[in-house]
């Protein structure tokens, strides 16, 4: 039996997740056995631009965040993992993943430990439908700004 000892840092939310033979990894520490010699490690992140009510969701948060001055959501919203690789495992061995924070054309995760890989894939690339829905979405957060600019521009002027 083989047993790996997995351990998971870095940008680890909900929409970035690591699985093991296709298995999901719940926690940033575990303990992998198998009889296999050979296991695919893939790490994942799927993004929100879909669904019914995506759109009018985005828009809410949006002006809830006060026209989005206080929105925490960071850059790379249109950015897919893609990073796959075969970990070949001994008796006992150990494996860190550092997962780094999206950017166009990076490198989505490091590899490091006692074991041998081979890297299939490892960069986050972007997906142009979900990119054309930001664009659309931005476009209309820019116009439903500036439409609320000018109401209270026109509101102040009425009443002075």
């Amino acid at each position: 039996m083989n047993v790996m000892n997995l351990r998971i840092i870095g940008a680890l939310r909900g929409d970035t997740f690591v699985t093991v033979d296709g298995a999901r990894v719940e926690n940033g520490n575990c303990t992998i056995q198998t009889e296999k010699t050979q296991v695919r490690v893939a790490v994942c992140r799927y993004i929100d631009a879909g669904g019914p009510l995506w759109f009018i969701v985005q828009l809410f948060f949006f002006i809830i965040s006060i026209f989005g001055i206080f929105d925490a959501r960071g850059r790379g919203k249109y950015l897919v993992a893609d990073c796959q690789m075969d970990i070949y495992l001994k008796q006992s061995c150990d494996l860190t993943i550092k997962i780094n924070p999206p950017k166009k054309n990076a490198k989505v995760a490091e590899f490091t430990g006692d074991i041998w890989l081979a890297e299939w894939s490892n960069k986050y690339v972007a997906d142009e439908s979900a990119k054309k829905k930001y664009f659309a979405l931005n476009l209309t957060k820019l116009f439903l700004a500036l439409a609320a600019l000018a109401t209270l521009i026109i509101c102040l002027v009425v009443l002075l």
